[in-house]
This record gives structure tokens, sequence and C-alpha cells, in this order.
């Protein structure tokens, strides 16, 4: 048995909360997010990674994964398109963004974050493959709650 990708007591101890951090443009993503006002176009890979990095400067990590969460659900259901949200991939990409964020200062800002992550960036399901099959990723039950990794274990 491995240890869940998902270790709520590993995520809490994270230390990443910085409000200085967060610029005026941050802050119009999630207000954006929040409003329903974005383009659905507009809401690409950088968007969702840049949306999981404000809220992880904004809240405690438990919470900022809880409104994150909330706020993606929000956003599909509100441009038609809810078929699109996944529970698993969410969370893992959340959880890349955490642990990267954990490897710097938490006074880091974005352009700096984007700088350190051009792979996460550019290649966003480059490590939610190495942890889950295909099979998995492709499952009802994983688009609608997180499943731990089938595949290699951990980050």
């Amino acid at each position: 048995m491995h240890q869940s990708l998902f270790d709520l007591d590993r995520l809490n101890r994270f230390a990443l909360t910085n409000h200085n951090a967060v610029s005026d443009g941050n802050h119009a993503l999630v207000n954006a997010m929040e409003q329903l006002t974005m383009e659905k176009g507009q809401f690409d890979h950088a968007a969702h990674v840049q949306l999981a990095w404000t809220y992880l400067r904004m809240h405690p990590p438990q919470q900022a994964l809880g409104e994150c969460s909330r706020t993606i659900k929000a956003f599909a259901e509100h441009v038609g398109v809810t078929d699109k949200y996944h529970a698993t991939i969410t969370l893992a990409n959340f959880l890349s963004v955490a642990i990267s964020m954990e490897e710097a200062d938490n006074t880091e800002i974005w352009p700096a974050f984007v700088r350190r992550n051009t792979e996460l960036l550019r290649h966003p399901m480059q490590a939610v493959y190495r942890l889950y099959t295909h099979e998995c990723l492709e499952s009802d039950e994983a688009r609608q709650e997180f499943l731990d990794p089938d595949g290699v274990q951990g980050f």
C-alpha cells in the first residue's frame, strides 16, 4: 500500500500564503473566474496553474484547494462544459503547483514561478501520466472524485 498523493497533513504544512506576492493581475484572474466573466477560450492550462498558484498565495492550502476546485467547477458549468471538469487531474495538477511552490521562497511572485516551471506549463499532463494509467483517468470515478495514482507511486 502506498501513501496517498492527497496527503492533507503535508498539504497543511505548506507555508505558501503571502498576500504581498499576489499582483493585481492575479486578483483579476480570480475575480473573473469567481464572477464568471472570463471568456471560455481564455481559461487555458496556464490560467489553471495561475489560478491554483494565486489561491495558494491567498489562502491556507486546504482552503485554497476547495476554492480552486469550486471555482473551476462553477466556471465549467457556466460555459457549458461540465464534462471537462476532472477531479483527479485537477487535484494532481494543484498538488504539482503546491509542491513546486514549496521548493521556493514564499515571496516568489507569479512571473518567477513561471520562469522556474516551464515544463509544468508546457507539458501539463506529463506528471499526471507518470502517476495514472489511461484507463484510470478515463473512468467516470476519476472525473467525479480524486483517485490515488494507479501507476508510479507518489510525487
